[in-house]
């Protein structure tokens, strides 16, 4: 065993949570590629024609990349007007227009000519809300501020917003592209955001840069567990990633959950090197969290719905991965041998993905697994609510 000088324990280099930042960016080369090649044409003050669409389920990095754009544009060398906002508040067209005068703030109301007016940007705001100041005029102040300063907009939890709310949000971007102003929106969400811009009446999927976030592939994310804790002076040994790759397969949110707790034992024992033995040691304490991250989504159900959910994983276990057609018919069958309405089907399916049992990444025919093993952990509570009743 090697023993060394290790860093104390609030120095933990990894970010276990929904929405944190990990401390290295594995993988995602190819969208990081795709996202600058839209966003740093945007901050270089050219017309892009695309903005950007993000979806994937909790914990596969959509956030990560948002704060990656915010890291590398506000570099002192960047002249733009950069936002990292959540879609929480975006319920309304009202709202998008607000936030966009709320964006470009003061700078806007100089544009707007504020002597003609006698009032702050905040004023303005007010009085256009009110149909005081005609929207032409608004555009007119948005596309000047972003000639002189080239907005990139990054909106998580983009899901969320108001159907009206994306649809003026994505037009007004478009219309001041137009006039000549560099803007361009990039939007991360779950999977249902693939859905917002049918719902909203744009067209985004078809003339955004789209793009959807699965798991990590097997260098990618062993290098997820193996950079950072190298930054911290421990070393770990191949066989130990490789089991660790094969227990998380890929998902980011776990491999940063065992990055953590590897960690904690190097430092709290003041090692340097970690093996394969120790991955062993802490792969009981490891399931067991795993397994409150399943229980977490699985409560979420009521419990007629639990009692489908188990049908449906058994059938897939046994089947194999389908097509969304098949899993409806599979779903609607499962409904009328319970006795109950066809038509909760559509619900039935968006708590799926809701609960991250299944989606279907961008193309990709069949529904897929969004948080690993969690479809056989499903069917492993019917055997262990069994197990329970047997005298």
């Amino acid at each position: 065993m090697t023993r060394g000088k290790i860093a104390g324990l609030f120095d933990n280099p990894f970010s276990p949570g929904y929405g944190r930042q990990p401390p290295y960016l594995a993988g995602r080369k190819e969208e990081r590629y795709r996202i600058f090649e839209q966003v740093g044409a945007t901050a270089n003050s050219e017309i892009v024609s695309r903005d950007v669409v993000i979806y994937g389920p909790r914990g596969s990095g959509k956030t990560s990349l948002l704060r990656a754009i915010e890291e590398t544009l506000s570099n002192p060398g960047f002249n733009v007007t950069l936002e990292l906002m959540t879609a929480t508040d975006l319920k309304s067209a009202e709202d998008a227009r607000r936030e966009l005068i709320g964006v470009l703030g003061q700078s806007l109301w100089e544009a707007l000519k504020p002597s003609e007016w006698g009032l702050d940007w905040r004023g303005m705001q007010a009085k256009w809300q009110r149909g005081e100041i005609s929207r032409n005029e608004v555009r007119k102040g948005l596309v000047a501020k972003c000639k002189s300063s080239p907005l990139i907009l990054l909106i998580d939890e983009a899901h969320l917003m108001a159907p009206s709310a994306c649809r003026e949000l994505l037009n007004e971007i478009l219309t001041i592209r137009g006039r000549g102003g560099p803007a361009i929106v990039v939007l991360a969400g779950k999977p249902q955001l693939a859905e917002l811009g049918d719902i909203a009446q744009v067209s985004f999927l078809e003339r955004g840069e789209v793009m959807s976030l699965d798991l990590l592939d097997e260098q990618s994310a062993g290098d997820a567990v193996r950079i950072p804790l190298e930054c911290a002076g421990i070393k770990i040994s191949n066989n130990a990633l490789v089991k660790i790759v094969r227990d998380t397969q890929g998902y980011p949110q776990f491999l940063q959950l065992w990055g953590s707790r590897l960690w904690k034992l190097a430092s709290e024992q003041r090692r340097s090197e970690l093996t394969e033995a120790d991955v062993d040691c802490l792969d009981d304490e490891m399931r067991n969290t795993r397994e409150e991250v399943y229980l977490g989504r699985f409560a979420a159900w009521k419990t007629e719905n639990r009692e489908l959910l188990t049908v449906i994983a058994k059938q897939l276990l046994q089947r194999g991965w389908i097509g969304q057609p098949a899993l409806e018919e599979m779903v609607q069958e499962a409904l009328e041998n319970q006795g109950r309405d066809g038509r909760e089907c559509g619900e039935i399916l968006n708590q799926m993905v809701e609960s991250d049992f299944l989606w279907r990444p961008k193309g990709q025919a069949k529904m897929l697994p969004a948080l690993p093993s969690f479809v056989s952990f499903v069917v492993e509570q019917e055997r262990i609510k069994f197990r329970e009743r047997e005298p």
